[in-house]
């Protein structure tokens, strides 16, 4: 999925939702920042693994927090199912 489509779907933004949400198994694809934490993006990347979720690259958090509709950046979201 392309990163300009989030804008038009039902996603969750940030990495504390995100780690929940995909914990109850609510998340299809994952977006994570370039640009975000290597421990969040590590930890993140694992736990995707785990669940089965396919991990996108955004080029930014700045990017990634525009396409999510956000005023901010955000290092992660997610599409959800």
């Amino acid at each position: 999925m392309k990163l300009e489509a989030l804008t038009q779907m039902n996603v969750t933004v940030g990495t504390k939702s995100l780690i929940r949400r995909l914990n109850a198994g609510e998340v299809r694809e994952v977006f994570l920042a370039e640009d975000a934490d290597l421990y969040l993006k590590k930890k993140l990347t694992a736990l995707c693994e785990e669940k089965g979720v396919p991990v996108n690259q955004a080029p930014s958090m700045l990017a990634l927090g525009q396409a999510c509709g956000v005023k901010i950046g955000a290092a992660a979201a997610g599409v959800l199912k």
